[in-house]
């Protein structure tokens, strides 16, 4: 180090930073802000009319904001953007391209709330302006009074050796005192509605990143060339070495291909608004994606890690399919721990949606993290993702009851009232709460759950020994809404780093590709990758925090203040890892407190099954220690069919593992059909486990004489054939109409729907091919809603192969052929029909004719 001296003060004279210098990597440029500040701290040329167009479309997006009421009550009229947005609205034509641009952001920010965002034009809006060293806030005695930003990371040596070199002069840990002659206190004072963040734990994490990272997207640049840092070094025993002062340039970053060649359109021809009244870039299909899959999330934490390794986190994981998803184990002085890593609620990868992120999550329990004596869930710089992957989650922690979700409440406004009619269908829960709420006169539709409570119920236990969520506040929006769900229904313990999460408390729409089709004007149109989104309907918690909400306040942890120390930093580790003995430790107490640290149950397979009637009753594999007995119910009616006594001595600890076989209650199987048991296991008198089990039951005997044409006018009567409807009623399924196999009926089908005729099939002995001539049409969402054909094990009740999947709207006269049944001495030909939720806008589908036979 160049630091040798453990002088008071010493003062670092400033590096000379170099005149013409910019780094390439890849498309991406690097260079000093000083030397392309002129090109993108500025905005691309509106015509008056364009600036009024940008103005009117905000103004309208408001219509449906859901927070106004919350930000009074926090910030009084700081958190009222109605008097500035009057003031554009009246004179937007009349304002210079950076005062509309700078006061619309700086009017957003005040809000503090990071589902309610304006993007800038570019170029400034594709650039980022950052300094080479980022902070984090390290732990004190008092966080809130005494917060203490220290260095913990740095960007390339591939940018800072040509762009500044004297970075390198500065330690990690090295405690930040001053910040252009200001303290980190002060700072806040002056400048917490930049960044936004309204409680401290989350403004102050905000505050701390601003501090290195401006992204043009949504905030400011700063308003000179560099900055004067003032630095304090103490040894590892704490003792101080010295203080010193050093100036570091801000530096920019943009792209080269897309970014750099829109500095033309500053000085270019004004661009005119787009003809028409509603946003022609959003599509139907974009607004049911964020409609069907509502997103809460605030992303700004991933785009600065960008510029930085993330170099304070020591603790190495084991990967899974997914990116945001690992797992690793940690042996205490005490106990096995299990840590799962969650980083987003929004999967990277096309294929891995909720239900595979559930998966996932759950075959880590059940497998990997099957041996654990208790589990932490690390979900800190989360910021957030799919409502329904955080409101899936929590169920695999549910011992007892039913797992509840709160609900998310809409304003009533004739913006909103045009949106809900258009995207809702008619027998949807919100559009129900909505139309009730617009006939009383009241301000605020109920509390409605996204996800029905027998779908977040469908699982149960995976896991039984105790959990800690592990946060701070980065996390936000679903991680908000995650955490809740945990401490709300008495499922893990909140441990975190500061003393709330950010406080996210809605689900948003973006201007363009949520309310764009839907008669709101689009500022995307005007081709300057401007946008906007909204905060929309409001969360509201239950059980314990009945009637609380998220928004401003964040989920107040069960234990705060774990922060990194100032060691730590500097010996590259993260506050998880600092904190990990601790937590060990109280995981360790909480499962001997609730007698279950000697307890194991792993019941397989987890999620469903199936059987064939008068056929075969496949029995589930089941690993149990230290129960005393076990109930099968019918879940369906609540009725208990059968208990299984285990044989342990009350009171008295067994961690014998037990390897059985619980064959499904044949009360269940008497009949074809989807049936659903619950498995609970009790211990001393109390229950421990709820898990549920999808039992499809198949008819029996099959059709073992081909070729074989399914007359669907016989129907039920036909041997071998049955419809099974998941989560519909049977008049919503498949029917036979006129001859005809038919799912829908006019004008449209409905929403929600899951239906699969079957046809159980014995292959002659020998066969090496199934001939499926099938024809049909379908008149369906495109993307959202299909008609499949494919074979199915009965076994699993899980399709082998996918013969024809569409969508959309067309009609087919083919033959299917296969020979991946091979080996199956019985299975089944499935056509199922599925749609989604929310508008439907076609007729359904038909099958005219199938007939199988065997080559």
């Amino acid at each position: 180090m160049l630091f040798k001296s453990i002088a008071a003060i010493i003062a670092v004279a400033l590096t000379a930073f170099p005149v013409s210098a910019d780094v390439v990597i890849g498309s991406t440029k690097y260079d000093l802000y000083a030397n392309r500040r002129k090109d993108f701290d500025a905005f691309a040329k509106y015509s008056p009319e364009a600036r009024q167009f940008v103005a009117n479309s905000i103004n309208k997006m408001f219509g449906v904001y859901v927070n106004l009421d919350s930000k009074l009550k926090t910030l009084g009229s700081r958190g009222d953007y109605r008097p500035i947005l009057n003031d554009l609205v009246a004179n937007a034509k009349s304002l210079n391209d950076s005062t509309l641009h700078n006061t619309m952001s700086k009017m957003f920010r005040s809000l503090r709330d990071l589902h309610t965002n304006y993007y800038y034009p570019v170029p400034h809006g594709c650039a980022t302006v950052f300094l080479p060293i980022r902070f984090e806030l390290s732990k004190t005695a008092d966080p809130i009074k005494d917060a203490k930003p220290v260095v913990f990371s740095r960007t390339s040596t591939q940018i800072t050796s040509v762009l500044t070199p004297n970075v390198a002069d500065i330690q990690f840990g090295d405690v930040l005192e001053l910040y252009d002659g200001k303290t980190f206190a002060q700072l806040y004072d002056l400048l917490q509605d930049e960044p936004g963040g309204t409680n401290p734990s989350g403004g102050y994490r905000r505050l701390v990143d601003f501090l290195a990272n401006r992204n043009g997207r949504t905030l400011p640049f700063p308003p000179t060339d560099s900055v004067e840092l003032q630095f304090a070094r103490y040894d590892d025993s704490g003792a101080f070495v010295k203080r010193y002062t050093i100036t570091l340039p801000w530096l920019i970053s943009f792209s080269t291909s897309t970014c750099e060649p829109t500095v033309g359109l500053v000085n270019g021809d004004p661009i005119k608004p787009p003809s028409g009244t509603a946003g022609s870039r959003g599509s139907i299909a974009e607004a049911k994606i964020e409609a069907k899959k509502p997103i809460m999330k605030n992303d700004d934490f991933d785009h600065l890690l960008s510029f930085y390794p993330d170099e304070g986190y020591s603790i190495q994981y084991t990967s899974t399919p997914s990116a945001i998803l690992s797992w690793t184990k940690y042996r205490s002085s005490s106990c096995n721990i299990g840590i799962i890593r969650l980083t987003s609620f929004q999967p990277a990868e096309p294929l891995y949606q909720t239900r595979e992120i559930i998966n996932l999550f759950q075959s880590l329990l059940v497998n990997q993290l099957a041996d654990t004596d208790g589990l932490i869930i690390d979900i800190t710089n989360n910021g957030g993702g799919y409502v329904f992957i955080a409101d899936d989650l929590p169920q695999l922690f549910l011992r007892r009851g039913e797992f509840r979700t709160g609900g998310f409440k809409g304003l009533v406004t004739p913006e909103n009232t045009a949106y809900v009619t258009q995207t809702n269908s008619p027998t949807s829960a919100f559009y129900l709460a909505y139309q009730k709420a617009l006939a009383n006169g009241d301000k605020y539709t109920e509390p409605i759950p996204f996800t029905p409570k027998e779908e977040t119920n469908l699982l149960g236990t995976a896991y039984i020994k105790p959990v800690v969520v592990y946060n701070n506040g980065r996390c936000y929006s679903a991680c908000d809404l995650f955490s809740s769900y945990m401490q709300d229904n008495d499922l893990g313990f909140v441990i975190g780093e500061d003393g709330e999460t950010g406080a996210g408390g809605a689900n948003v729409l973006t201007l363009s590709s949520s309310l764009g089709p839907y008669g709101f004007t689009s500022i995307a149109d005007l081709g300057t990758s401007q946008d906007a989104r909204v905060g929309y309907r409001q969360y509201v918690r239950v059980l314990k925090n009945e009637g609380e909400i998220i928004e401003d306040r964040g989920i107040i942890a069960d234990r705060g203040n774990n922060k990194l120390s100032q060691r730590d930093v500097r010996d590259n580790v993260g506050p998880l890892f600092e904190n990990l003995e601790a937590i060990a430790g109280f995981l360790n107490t909480a499962a001997h407190r609730k007698g279950i640290f000697e307890s194991k149950f792993l019941l397989t397979p987890v999620r469903s099954t199936g059987a064939v009637v008068g056929v075969e009753t496949p029995a589930f594999d089941l690993k149990i220690a230290n129960f005393d007995f076990i109930r099968l119910v019918d879940k369906s009616t609540g009725t208990a069919i059968q208990d299984i006594d285990l044989g342990r001595v009350p009171t008295v600890d067994d961690p014998t593992v037990k390897n059985l076989k619980v064959d499904p209650p044949a009360a269940l199987l008497t009949s074809p059909g989807v049936k659903q048991l619950t498995v609970q296991a009790f211990r001393d008198g109390v229950q421990y486990v709820q898990t549920h089990r999808t039992l499809k039951v198949y008819p029996s005997p099959g059709i073992a004489s081909f070729p074989y044409t399914w007359d669907f006018s016989l129907y039920p009567v036909n041997t071998g054939t049955y419809i099974f409807n998941n989560g519909n009623s049977d008049e919503f399924g498949w029917q036979v109409v006129n001859g005809v196999l038919q799912v829908g009926t006019q004008p449209l089908y409905v929403d929600g729907v899951d239906t699969t005729a079957v046809i159980v099939v014995t292959p002659p002995s020998g066969a090496t091919s199934i001939k499926i001539s099938v024809a049909g049409s379908y008149n369906s969402e495109e993307t959202f809603d299909f008609l499949i054909i494919s074979l199915t094990d009965l076994a699993t009740a899980s399709d082998f192969e996918v013969l024809k999947k569409v969508s959309g709207v067309g009609s087919f006269s083919e033959t299917l052929t296969s020979s991946s049944f091979q080996g199956k001495s019985v299975f089944a030909v499935s056509v199922q029909f599925t749609s989604d939720s929310g508008v439907v806008t076609g007729f359904g589908a038909k099958i005219t004719s199938l007939q199988i036979d065997f080559a």
